[in-house]
């Protein structure tokens, strides 16, 4: 059976070492999820692609693409 239903989603962040990074804001804060019922109902949260922060120490805005889920399950924002 197909379901479908909202999932946070979470930065994946790699700050300088030495650093710490902040806590981001992901917007939007929810995609929603589509798939078989068993996968969708054992995704917490769905991650971004990472992005390095490295060499940063300001403030970063960024477009970041979400880490592609499995061929057969969908994800949108």
């Amino acid at each position: 059976w197909a379901r479908s239903r909202s999932a946070p989603l979470r930065q994946l962040r790699q700050p300088a070492r030495g650093l710490v990074a902040g806590t981001p804001i992901v917007q939007p804060s929810t995609v929603r999820l589509s798939g078989p019922a068993a996968w969708v109902a054992r995704q917490d949260t769905l991650r971004t692609e990472p992005l390095s922060i490295a060499g940063r120490r300001d403030t970063l805005e960024v477009v970041q693409p979400l880490a592609p889920p499995p061929a057969w399950a969908n994800a949108t924002p």
